[in-house]
């Protein structure tokens, strides 16, 4: 089973599943909701704003919290993405897409201009264009939502995957340390991370460069005394950018062992056992 693609184990890769970039109903009820979908989406950023005002993970309480982690499970969250592949393979299976600015960058950091960079698709797309006017939205085409995805990942920013509902796939993000998945960390399942994680797969190659720590926005790679590179699983987002930056190829993707399953809303656990890199 190949994690990585993720072709192997649609169970886990709910962004490849087709019909869940063909969705044009979600039922009444849910259908009225997602017609109101970006104000909803700005209030619970402002709330992350004033829970953490300055980039530092303040301690939310338990209400605060638990409040946060269900609107984001029930409703609409982001699962990382391990690297520019994957976020092809999403947009080539794309109906309809559209270039945004950047939500929580216009919630979290209000005085700065805004900053297009957010590709909305599918049923979003419809979504956004009848609900604000004002709200700069333009259609592109998939070539084009790819060259941007190119552009940003090159800027150090890692690409991300929304859901709405039941795990239809709505967005197609490019985030760095403005995106509520980097403010508030605590909040597990807000910005989940991507189904693998970053390992050092040969030790002896690592020169001490620290250009891994550079593009790492997570504090998830550290050095030990022998000046060799070590990765945090705990902190690993698996965004891959680490694994890009390295030249000799020391750090490696292997799978994580839990995961948040966003079409069941369950954590699931891997055995060792049953997963490997083919």
């Amino acid at each position: 089973m190949c994690l990585e693609c993720g072709k192997h184990n649609s169970d886990n890769a709910w962004y490849l599943d087709e019909e869940k970039h063909r969705i044009k109903s979600l039922g009444l009820a849910k259908d009225i909701i997602a017609q109101h979908l970006n104000p909803l989406i700005t209030v619970g950023l402002k709330f992350v704003r004033l829970k953490q005002p300055d980039y530092v993970n303040t301690k939310m309480n338990v209400v605060s919290r638990n409040l946060l982690s269900w609107s984001a499970k029930t409703l609409h969250g982001m699962q990382f993405l391990p690297n520019i592949e994957a976020a092809y393979n999403i947009i080539d299976m794309s109906n309809d897409l559209a270039l945004m600015p950047c939500l929580c960058r216009k919630a979290m950091d209000p005085d700065d201009p805004p900053v297009m960079r957010c590709i909305a698709m599918n049923i979003a797309v419809k979504i956004y264009e009848k609900e604000d006017k004002n709200l700069e939205i333009q259609r592109i085409s998939k070539d084009k939502a790819k060259e941007l995805v190119r552009k940003w990942r090159k800027k150090g920013a890692w690409q991300s995957v929304g859901w709405l509902w039941d795990a239809n796939v709505i967005w197609v993000c490019n985030c760095d340390e403005h995106c509520v998945a980097y403010r508030a960390p605590e909040a597990a399942w807000g910005g989940i991370p991507s189904f693998m994680i970053a390992t050092v797969g040969k030790p002896s190659a690592c020169v001490g460069c620290r250009e891994c720590m550079a593009k790492c926005k997570h504090q998830g790679i550290y050095f030990g005394e022998d000046d060799k590179v070590r990765v945090n699983p705990d902190k690993c987002k698996g965004c891959g950018l680490c694994i890009e930056t390295c030249e000799n190829q020391v750090l490696v993707f292997e799978p994580r062992q839990t995961y948040y399953d966003v079409r069941t809303k369950t954590i699931k656990h891997l055995g060792k056992e049953a997963a490997h890199l083919d």
